[in-house]
């Protein structure tokens, strides 16, 4: 009741539908989008229920996809420009800081700020991935092996693989898929002691 209004930015993502039509479809985020083995984890997820609660389903689903993913290769263009080719384990497109039941993967991710904070990790081995993990809870993901952080208002992923999209929990498709910023398009209201977000 107390709290303070913000003009809060929202992700759009288009996406191809999983049911092999190629149709597109489209999306919306306020907190957390991406693919790869995100998608995997959120899909994983959403067929077992969160009965032992937020973290331990994200925690015991993560490790288990972990174990099991094989990263695919992938071309990234951000902002428009010419794409790169990875062997991607996991993209994060953030407008939010936390989630999968306490991931800090945006450490830097602001809801108002007009860009969004994108966290890139590379093919790693599954020993390396999993001992890693505890990094995605700290925030401390310039420590992570292959992992690149940077900003951006829209990211185009493509690949000749089935790769698994998500969007705030749910896991709507798959790629190829834009996710594009929708600048203080959703005015929200925070609690009054929430961290100050940016000015403008």
């Amino acid at each position: 009741l107390n709290g303070r209004t913000v003009a809060s930015d929202v992700g759009e993502i288009q996406l191809t539908s999983r049911s092999g039509s190629g149709e597109t479809l489209v999306r919306y985020f306020i907190n957390i989008g991406g693919c790869g083995a995100s998608g995997e984890v959120v899909e994983r997820v959403n067929r077992s229920g969160k009965q032992l609660g937020g973290f331990l389903t994200f925690f015991t689903a993560s490790l288990a996809s972990t174990l099991r993913y094989y990263s695919p290769e992938v071309e990234i263009s951000i902002d428009g420009a010419a794409p790169r080719q990875i062997p991607l384990n996991v993209l994060f497109v953030c407008n939010g800081q936390y989630c999968g039941g306490g991931m800090w993967v945006g450490p830097e991710a602001r809801i108002d700020d007009g860009r969004f904070s994108v966290l890139e990790i590379a093919a790693t081995s599954r020993m390396g991935a999993v001992l890693s993990g505890s990094r995605l809870y700290s925030g401390k993901i310039d420590r992570i092996p292959g992992a690149r952080s940077y900003t951006a208002r829209s990211i185009r992923v493509t690949s000749s693989q089935e790769v698994l999209v998500e969007c705030d929990g749910e896991q709507p498709g798959i790629l190829p898929a834009t996710w594009t910023l929708l600048e203080k398009a959703l005015r929200v209201q925070v609690r009054s002691d929430a961290p100050a977000v940016s000015e403008g």
